[in-house]
């Protein structure tokens, strides 16, 4: 069976590299004064899209027992992914509930909103991924489209120092700050969409991606100014962090163990998708139907 987007992984190395370029400034060059919370995020976060570029390259030539072997680390890494989101939006609730600036003040609820519309999104389309295991198209798709919803971040910082009046630091524009994250995210959405209409029958992973991303677009132009929002992130900041990372590692840890143990057989994959599509597929990865 031919498999779609076999140089895909050149191009999640790439969104790799324009990573490092676009946080240079605010993070990597000066690492030992960013919180943990940074860290933990970035550390996480590099790996898994080297994980995916890893996975994306390894079923490509053939090399089905390392692309099992990243695919089982994956299933670790996901709940510290998770985690990782949660450890950011406290970040961004501590500086609002201190006053930090004024810029928090007003950006730091929509920004977890933001983060939380990404948690979700990566729950969604991991679990996905997961069940849909023995189908090799469906799930490296889903695989892939975890990488689109990352990139905005790196895209956004991109415009951040290209577009001072866009800046996170607090010395630019509320609302042009959020467009440094609209625009990206509007091309990202475009982008899926692209994907999914050039190949309907296996284009699903992409056609969520854009939604879920949409989804955050619209949340970003309704809620930033909301007064409930205010409200409810300012309670969010009274839980203990402990906690919150916590739920958020066990999210992770749920969304695993749900991909793991209901995995879409041949069965239900030929209502929607060839029967020998659906033998190849879980023949190639090494999955009988009772995996």
């Amino acid at each position: 069976m031919k498999l779609p987007y076999r140089n895909a992984h050149f191009f999640v190395l790439l969104a790799l590299a324009l990573t490092f370029i676009a946080f240079w400034p605010s993070y990597f060059s000066s690492m030992r004064m960013a919180p943990f919370a940074f860290h933990a995020h970035g550390l996480a976060t590099t790996i898994w899209i080297c994980l995916v570029a890893l996975q994306s390259w390894s079923i490509h030539r053939g090399a089905v027992a390392f692309h099992r072997w990243v695919g089982g680390f994956s299933l670790l890494l996901f709940p510290p992914i998770i985690a990782s989101f949660v450890l950011i939006i406290n970040v961004s609730a501590a500086r609002f509930v201190s006053g930090e600036s004024p810029f928090f003040e007003q950006a730091g609820p929509i920004l977890g909103f933001v983060m939380l519309t990404a948690i979700v999104a990566y729950l969604l389309l991991f679990t996905l991924a997961l069940r849909h295991r023995m189908n090799v198209r469906l799930h490296g798709l889903y695989m892939l489209a975890t990488a689109v919803i990352l990139a905005e971040s790196a895209f956004g910082r991109l415009l951040q120092q290209t577009i001072p009046s866009m800046s996170f630091d607090g010395s630019g524009d509320f609302r042009s700050a959020l467009d440094s994250i609209v625009i990206p995210d509007i091309l990202a959405a475009v982008a899926a969409m692209v994907i999914y209409f050039r190949n309907r029958e296996y284009g699903l992973p992409f056609l969520l991606a854009a939604l879920l991303i949409t989804i955050e677009v619209v949340g970003i132009y309704l809620f930033a100014d909301a007064a409930w929002l205010h409200q409810a992130f300012a309670l969010y900041s009274r839980v203990p962090e402990w906690l919150s990372v916590g739920i958020g590692f066990g999210f992770g840890v749920a969304a695993v163990w749900i991909g793991w143990s209901r995995p879409i057989t041949a069965a239900a994959l030929e209502q929607r998708i060839p029967a020998a599509d659906c033998m190849q597929s879980g023949a190639r990865m090494g999955f009988g139907t009772n995996s």
